[in-house]
């Protein structure tokens, strides 16, 4: 019978950017995003009579999204933040059986997507 596929990797959990200034012109994107779900392994399939094919391999979980901490007496531009979660790795889908068991084997199941982070902003009246 087929061997079954192998689970994906989780994505490692986001970073965390701190950023102190008196001003912060942030003009593009700070980012501390999970990292992605690796892909499910497809099962091997049957190479004997009457064999079952390998199930897929689970999706990987996506990793949660990091920390970003700006703490400024001024903020300004029109950039962004982003803390978002990495996506969830995709199932493996299963082998080709033969004969009587042709259908046994299973699709993998998809990983879940990793959660969003959070952002603090910190004005400090002093520093402007």
């Amino acid at each position: 019978s087929g061997s079954g596929g192998g689970s994906g990797g989780s994505g490692a959990t986001g970073g965390i950017v701190t950023i102190y200034a008196k001003q912060i012109i942030n003009n593009g994107t700070i980012t501390a995003t999970g990292g992605n779900g690796g892909n499910g392994g497809n099962g091997g399939n049957a190479t004997g009579t009457n064999a079952g094919g390998g199930a897929g391999g689970g999706g990987g979980a996506g990793g949660a999204g990091g920390v970003v901490i700006l703490v400024y007496g001024d903020l300004s531009g029109s950039g962004t933040t982003s803390v978002s979660g990495g996506s969830a790795g995709v199932k493996g889908t299963k082998g080709t059986g033969l004969g009587t068991y042709s259908t046994k084997a299973n699709d993998g199941v998809d990983g879940t997507a990793g959660t969003a982070g959070s952002t603090f902003s910190i004005q400090i009246s002093s520093l402007s």
